[in-house]
């Protein structure tokens, strides 16, 4: 009987939790030339969640100078500061001179993206996004973090997502290839109830007869 309890118990607990992950937003644009317009890629996400408990993005860029560049994420009430000129300090004010970003941001990763690109070549990985929500005239090593992805927990994922990206300094181009989303929540309390009547009728099926 322990053994179908626990089946039981599992089966109800992975219906609390989905993952849903978006195909690649194909962009394919070159972002203008130390111009603050940039571009703001919206795409539309339908899902079964309705509670976001954690998010990953990926973004995918290539050429440019890295340290130039300035992106955030928003969605209803949501807001993160994925690149706020990456790499710049006092003691290097242009920011990192990396070129193209292959990479993946999360809140759990252990590297800051802003203190860690390379000083040169392209840069793969996972970081955790820039986070500084300040002028990008202004950002530093040293400038406080608040925009974290966790301002998107809480959140119902299904609708618009606006990934903004632009170029704050001149002298090189980036392409703006894609990005796409990974998110895990609540699924609806239908697909809930779903899994724990299934659990209960293996439960059903398995006891022996009188």
């Amino acid at each position: 009987m322990t053994k179908f309890i626990l089946l039981t118990l599992s089966l109800t607990a992975a219906a609390h939790a989905a993952t849903v992950a978006t195909p690649d937003f194909i962009v394919s644009t070159t972002i203008p030339d130390n111009n603050s317009i940039g571009i703001a890629d919206t795409r539309a996400v339908t899902s079964p969640i309705t509670s976001i408990s954690g998010i990953e993005v990926s973004l995918s860029l290539t050429g440019g100078w890295n340290g130039d560049l300035y992106a955030y994420l928003s969605h209803a009430g949501g807001f993160s500061v994925l690149l706020n000129r990456s790499g710049r300090s006092l003691a290097q004010p242009e920011g990192s001179s990396s070129s193209g970003l292959n990479v993946v941001f999360t809140d759990a990763a252990t590297l800051d993206i802003h203190t860690s690109l390379p000083g040169s070549g392209p840069v793969t990985g996972m970081f955790q996004p820039d986070a500084r929500n300040i002028d990008p005239a202004n950002s530093l090593d040293t400038s406080p973090r608040s925009a974290f992805l966790g301002s998107f927990a809480g959140l119902d994922p299904n609708g618009d997502w606006t990934l903004f990206i632009a170029d704050m300094s001149p002298g090189s181009t980036s392409v703006f290839q894609s990005w796409s989303l990974n998110i895990t929540g609540v699924p609806e309390p239908s697909t809930v109830m779903l899994c724990a009547a299934c659990a209960m009728f293996l439960l059903r099926r398995r006891r022996p007869s009188p």
